[in-house]
């Protein structure tokens, strides 16, 4: 059996959800039956018989922007940074304009409605061009597409986790703060409280990062990285170790 690394996993799921959904109706049978077939390549191990699956798609239907959303995650999945990126930016080109969660209202939570679909396959687009831009180190570009999906739905914890940590990867600490402050804000974890503590202990906000590495410490007691950032905090502040 092979082993699908996560992100063809998440494009299989694409796949299939595609089969299974409403939404299938709008598109061709021959794109279907297409992107079927990529999956089953994918399946079995055979991403560049999954890629001549999609590059077929594209020729056939050219203004298909989940058959570049499709082929661009399987060369991302590849290592093939460049060409994928020229494949999410003509996904991110072609997708359509869609209502956002709040615009929805209670369709946002009916993910076998058309429009519900349509924007999860949309952010889906926008969060793998963000994927791809940071490993190119683009962060900053990474964080223009985190902006627009959480902007089209700001329910998704990933989406503000992701944002929080390019923040703190270009220094901006108080944006990043603030995304994990949202974050936490929904419930407690301790991943995100030690984030946002090495956020304040970095802007120099000493006390709150030792709360927070203290709380993440409380809920996860066998991590040493955060009994690690609190004794280092701790001793920063000049508090007897």
């Amino acid at each position: 059996m092979v082993v699908l690394r996560s992100s063809v996993i998440a494009l299989a799921m694409a796949v299939s959800i595609a089969a299974a959904d409403p939404v299938r109706e709008a598109l061709s049978s021959s794109e279907s039956r297409l992107a079927e077939r990529a999956y089953a390549a994918l399946e079995n191990g055979k991403p560049a018989r999954a890629l001549e699956a999609y590059s077929e798609a594209i020729r056939r239907h050219p203004e298909s922007y989940m058959s570049y959303y499709r082929r661009g995650v399987t060369l991302a999945d590849q290592g093939k940074l460049e060409p994928a990126l020229a494949d999410l930016n003509m996904a991110v080109r072609l997708s359509p304009v869609v209502q956002t969660t709040k615009e929805l209202g209670f369709r946002a939570w009916n993910s076998r409605l058309p429009e519900t679909h349509t924007l999860h396959t949309v952010i889906l687009v926008r969060s793998a061009r963000a994927n791809i831009l940071r490993q190119l180190k683009r962060p900053r570009d990474a964080i223009v597409d985190l902006d627009a999906a959480i902007a089209l739905d700001p329910r998704r914890t990933s989406l503000w986790q992701k944002r929080g940590l390019l923040h703190m990867e270009i220094g901006n600490m108080k944006a990043a703060i603030a995304d994990f402050t949202a974050l936490l804000s929904r419930r407690e974890n301790a991943p995100w409280r030690f984030a946002r503590g090495v956020s304040h202990f970095v802007n120099s906000d000493l006390a709150e990062a030792e709360t927070d590495f203290t709380k993440a410490m409380r809920m996860d007691p066998q991590n040493p990285l955060y009994v690690r950032w609190l004794i280092r905090t701790q001793k920063k502040r000049g508090i007897p170790i």
